[in-house]
């Protein structure tokens, strides 16, 4: 099963950008799991990318294990997409471009941009056909969420548009800005998207093991899967997704054990890869900090320990603390599968600019 995107082909498994997380370390990481996965980076400002901003040209490095080079880019002036789009296609920095119309964070939202800019048809439709035309050859597509909130819902004209100025997918994350990651997904939506539109459809939301993929393309007839905060903790998670897809959805119940020493192995991994990236230990471990709790849960290892590892500033360090423990202990299967995350909570209002209002 593969997807085509204009003249480049990839998988139906792919990793959601997900801010401070998708870096070239990690997708590096990720890659190792789900070689043939397509991995977005993490969103980079179209503005960072056109005057050349030292973080924006960081955030568009490559590892060579990654088959596909994916970006994801936001703003909301249409001249400077165009302009990042025409770069990143001039100087072969990415092989696949996509859009953010589905970030909820105030900072992105006040401006107008994120799942703000749906709201704006015009500027929607001037955003991606300028991204398209300075693409080139390069393909380029969009994600988005259901809507703003319950009362302004734009995924059905976002998709719409997004077909009718080139793009070549859309990925629906089937949440409303408010909810951010509470609640649950309607993956409803994403068939009704599908139903709408003769683009490839994307569905994003709920998906924290292999056999959530397998029902979402069944429930949904989407064209393939965009997991996020799913692979949080789990980055093996894209490799059990490729597998029961391949399978037609009918993999035998082989649920992959957890052991520690199997996590530690892939924080260590992780770690190194970070260091690499960074290019500075401390840096790289302070960083890495965020996903100790992500790929523990499950183990028993007490609040102490896990003190203890969140202020370490040293791999080495890191490392003797976690070899304290028995590797054979499995990872306790009764664990909610969306136990690894916090759901977060649902924001009272989308933060919007005046003319949005």
């Amino acid at each position: 099963m593969q997807v085509k995107l204009g003249g480049l082909t990839i998988s139906p498994v792919v990793m959601s950008p997900m801010a401070g997380v998708t870096n070239t370390a990690y997708r590096t990481l990720c890659a190792e799991f789900a070689p043939n996965a397509l991995l977005t980076g993490d969103m980079v400002n179209a503005y960072g990318i056109v005057y050349g901003n030292k973080k924006s040209k960081k955030m568009l490095s490559f590892s060579p294990t990654e088959k596909i080079r994916s970006v994801q880019v936001f703003g909301t002036d249409a001249k400077i997409m165009g302009e990042a789009a025409k770069l990143i296609s001039g100087e072969s920095l990415a092989d696949h471009i996509d859009i953010n119309l589905g970030c909820p964070a105030p900072k992105i939202t006040r401006k107008g941009g994120g799942c703000a800019l749906p709201l704006d048809t015009v500027k929607l439709a001037d955003v991606i056909r300028e991204t398209v035309r300075g693409a080139g050859n390069v393909p380029v597509t969009v994600k988005c969420r259901i809507g703003v909130d319950s009362q302004r819902i734009t995924f059905i004209n976002t998709g719409k548009i997004a077909e009718a100025e080139g793009a070549q997918a859309v990925t629906l994350h089937a949440r409303t800005g408010v909810q951010y990651y509470s609640g649950e997904a309607d993956w409803s939506k994403i068939a009704e998207l599908k139903s709408l539109i003769n683009i490839p459809v994307f569905g994003n939301g709920d998906i924290f093991e292999a056999q959530d993929a397998a029902n979402m393309l069944l429930e949904t007839g989407c064209d393939g899967v965009a997991i996020g905060r799913g692979a949080l903790g789990a980055p093996w998670l894209l490799s059990d997704v490729a597998d029961i897809i391949d399978a037609h959805g009918v993999l035998p119940q082989k649920n992959r054990v957890i052991t520690l020493n199997f996590v530690r192995n892939t924080m260590f991994r992780h770690l190194e890869l970070l260091i690499d990236y960074f290019e500075n230990e401390e840096h790289a471990v302070k960083d890495f900090r965020k996903h100790i709790n992500w790929y523990l849960r499950g183990f028993n290892l007490g609040s102490a320990t896990r003190d203890e590892l969140i202020r370490t500033t040293r791999k080495s360090a890191l490392n003797s603390i976690l070899m304290r423990f028995d590797g054979k202990t499995v990872q306790d299967v009764n664990m909610p599968k969306n136990a690894r995350v916090r759901k977060g909570l649902a924001k009272g209002k989308i933060h919007l600019p005046e003319h949005l209002l």
